[in-house]
């Protein structure tokens, strides 16, 4: 990998990570208060809220994972065929973890199984 698309990696991943904190650190307050159908869409908000903040605690682990690669140097090597994963694909997405040929062929297994 090069180093300044390592560097750039790095700041976004960052700056991605410190944006779902912040996201996380806000409180929603929700009004339970009134007859059965405010209460019921407070418990659906309430569901929702903790499936979304679930989903960005799992970006952050996904961010930290990458960090922790880029600083051992093993950032952008595909876990399946070591092969490096393409700069744009990392672009898109910097924390993926394969090539688009290993993550077509694990989607080609999954649809196999089902």
């Amino acid at each position: 990998m090069r180093k300044e698309f390592l560097k750039e990696m790095k700041s976004k991943l960052g700056t991605m990570k410190s944006k779902l904190e912040e996201e996380l650190s806000k409180e929603i307050l929700l009004d339970s208060q009134g007859d059965e159908t405010d209460h019921i869409q407070a418990t659906i908000l309430a569901n929702v809220d903790l499936a979304l903040s679930a989903r960005k605690r799992g970006q952050i682990k996904k961010i930290d994972i990458a960090l922790e690669k880029i600083a051992a140097e093993t950032y952008g090597v595909c876990i399946s065929c070591q092969d490096d994963i393409a700069e744009k694909r990392l672009s898109y997405t910097p924390w993926f973890d394969t090539c688009v040929d290993c993550a077509s062929d694990r989607e080609a297994q999954a649809k196999t199984i089902r």
